[in-house]
């Protein structure tokens, strides 16, 4: 019982979406915000202590990875292409 419970707990964890199923427009939200913390995290300019990590970028590719991957997921649910300039779309 206490294995099935933890099961779960680390799915609720690790896995947001299986807790609240998210829209196509909340998704696509979610993946242009993530591309854009990424695009800040890699090109800032920070003081001597505190540095851009590789584990860092990696916990960011890894959320948009997710997202895309539950995306796919849903009919009719189109990932949109990466802008060029890494400026979020004007509504």
């Amino acid at each position: 019982m206490m294995k099935i419970a933890f099961t779960a707990l680390f799915l609720v964890l690790s896995v947001p979406w299986i807790t609240h199923a998210k829209s196509c427009g909340e998704m696509t939200r979610e993946l242009v915000r993530l591309r854009q913390e990424y695009h800040e995290y890699a090109t800032r300019k920070l003081p001597e202590s505190k540095e851009i990590t590789f584990d860092g970028l990696t916990e960011i590719l890894d959320k948009i990875v997710s997202v895309k991957n539950a995306m796919r997921k849903l009919d009719k649910c189109k990932i949109p292409p990466r802008r060029k300039d890494n400026q979020p779309e004007k509504r």
